[in-house]
């Protein structure tokens, strides 16, 4: 037997008013997980809640489910807009006919939607379950050239386009609406540097630090509050991924597992080696020396679901694949830190100037069409993109395995 996809799906037809619903959820973290189909509603709540505990004691409650209710009365369509972490899910609302379809912030774990003229409506948290759905039921679909530019520009999906024309992506800080007057794509949550803090430069350490301490603790204490034996943490030779590692130590937490990929020659695996070895941290590195991730097309691309570039992982999905998931929790890693030290998002363009050109891996095929007008400044625009868009698509890869999340 076909081993069944990990996922949901919701899909109605506007022809006959079929609905079908599927929920497959694995066992992992499966209290910040909840579904409920009754006479009013269906609601699936689906990844990782980082904050639910801080949530639970704000509001009095013990369960998600009355968590979820209670925000639900107190703001239908965007009830989720407290929740950190890497999570989605989607709300339908029997007697309205509304429909909310989200994913997170960072959009790491956004969903898929197809909504058609004809009022057939599909959405899953896996791109691959709307596609099988659109087979099954004969709906139209077409390849997209559009994305097949974009891969080959930016070596990732720069808007909400999907390797399907029909099908597209819920992107970060966004959500799907869907009513009995057509569909909208709704903002919930954006990132920005409008507001001015006067403040100097020690202070603004601190108050950096001490954000980035709460966010270790809240990612950590997840695997503790699950009963994982050790803490899976990303290692390579990057400041993010160091300082992941060193503010975990530093903060009491111990059973650190510190992997790496690279190759044996190469310094970001012997700075790996050096710090994971002063920490006293386990470590273990697959070196990539024979490359053969690069030989592992089809099946990385069906896990990323075609969203970046497959070899962005280099060996993650080899490494992860031979790991034992039962005594690790959530995988940590760096990634997104270059935005703060590495300099890879804003280099020397002045705050007002967006150049998207600046964060393409090629210029030799033209890209066109790429709307950058909602962004306040090239550092943004490539935290969106070349960031989430881009970095993270690898997220979807590491999915399979179990939920990564980012210190935010």
């Amino acid at each position: 037997m076909e081993k069944q996809t990990i996922g949901w799906m919701f899909m109605l037809s506007g022809k006959n008013g079929i609905v079908r619903v599927k929920v497959n959820f694995d066992d992992r973290f499966k209290d910040d997980k909840f579904y409920c189909d009754n006479e009013k509603i269906t609601i699936v709540s689906d990844g990782v809640i980082l904050n639910k505990s801080e949530l639970f004691a704000k509001y009095k409650v013990t369960t998600l489910e009355d968590l979820l209710f209670l925000l639900l009365k107190k703001d239908e369509f965007t009830f989720f807009k407290e929740f950190i972490g890497p999570f989605n899910g989607f709300y339908r609302n029997k007697e309205t006919g509304v429909l909310i379809v989200w994913g997170n912030q960072t959009g790491d774990s956004a969903p898929f939607y197809y909504v058609g003229v004809d009022g057939n409506v599909v959405v899953s948290n896996k791109f691959n379950l709307v596609y099988e759905e659109l087979k099954r039921n004969g709906m139209v679909y077409s390849f997209s050239d559009k994305a097949a530019y974009q891969l080959l520009s930016f070596g990732y999906m720069v808007d909400d386009s999907t390797f399907l024309k029909e099908v597209k992506r819920v992107r970060a800080g966004k959500y799907l609406f869907v009513s009995e007057k057509g569909m909208n794509i709704k903002e919930w949550h954006r990132f920005s540097y409008k507001v001015k803090i006067d403040m100097g430069m020690n202070e603004a350490i601190e108050l950096i630090d001490q954000g980035f301490r709460k966010a270790v603790k809240r990612c950590f204490d997840k695997d503790t509050e699950y009963g994982y034996k050790y803490h899976l943490v990303d290692l390579s030779g990057g400041l993010d991924s160091r300082m992941t590692t060193w503010v975990a130590h530093d903060m009491g937490y111990r059973n650190i597992v510190n992997i790496c990929y690279s190759q044996s020659t190469s310094l970001d695996c012997q700075y790996a080696k050096d710090v994971a070895h002063f920490l006293g941290n386990q470590f273990y590195v697959k070196y990539l020396d024979e490359a053969s991730f690069v030989r592992e097309v089809e099946e990385v691309t069906k896990k990323n679901f075609g969203m970046g570039y497959y070899a962005g992982i280099t060996g993650g999905n080899q490494f992860l694949k031979f790991l034992n998931f039962r005594v690790l929790g959530l995988e940590h890693t760096g990634q997104l830190g270059d935005l703060i030290v590495g300099g890879g998002y804003l280099k020397s363009l002045r705050e007002d100037t967006i150049d998207v050109n600046g964060i393409k891996y090629s210029n030799r095929v033209s890209c066109e069409d790429i709307n950058v007008s909602g962004y306040e400044g090239h550092e943004l625009m490539s935290l969106y993109l070349r960031g989430f868009q881009g970095a993270l698509s690898t997220h979807y890869i590491r999915s399979n395995y179990t939920r990564t999340n980012i210190m935010s």
